[in-house]
């Protein structure tokens, strides 16, 4: 799910109508400013999107309850950009323990990060992985894509 910040898009068409009335070279170039930087944000959250790979693994196929178990999230980042700022939220994760709100982590180019949880299972039952949700956001904060 792609997000624009409003407030940057309603800034974007204020320009527009202020050069439109106004005329000028400096109006012109500040609509055009935020209009090159709405465009390569949406190109950079577009490839971004498209090259990015989350896996999320386990030690253990069955653990007792009460036992400490190693979950992995791997992320791997196979685009030409870097992403400054990404979130990421597991669902198991935030099932079992009470203070997790997600990791915020920035990758390189070509990069992969891998975020280690040690947890303990305090109920028997069948927990599966669950999903696992990415928040990427482009470096001005214009797009928001989950």
């Amino acid at each position: 799910m792609l997000k624009i910040k409003k407030s940057y898009f309603i800034l974007t068409i204020l320009s527009y109508i202020f050069a439109l009335f106004s005329g000028g070279n400096l109006p012109y170039s500040i609509f055009y400013c935020l209009l090159l930087v709405l465009i390569i944000t949406s190109i950079y959250i577009y490839f971004v999107s498209k090259n990015l790979n989350i896996d999320v693994v386990s030690d253990k196929k069955e653990i007792i309850a009460g036992e400490n178990n190693n979950i992995i999230i791997k992320v791997y980042n196979d685009s030409i950009f870097p992403i400054p700022y990404m979130e990421i939220e597991n669902s198991l994760l935030k099932r079992i323990m009470n203070k997790y709100r997600g990791d915020i982590i920035s990758i390189k180019i070509n990069g992969n990060k891998f975020i280690k949880k040690d947890i303990k299972i305090p109920i028997r039952g069948d927990y599966r992985l669950g999903s696992t949700t990415s928040i990427v956001s482009d470096i001005f904060g214009v797009f928001t894509w989950k």
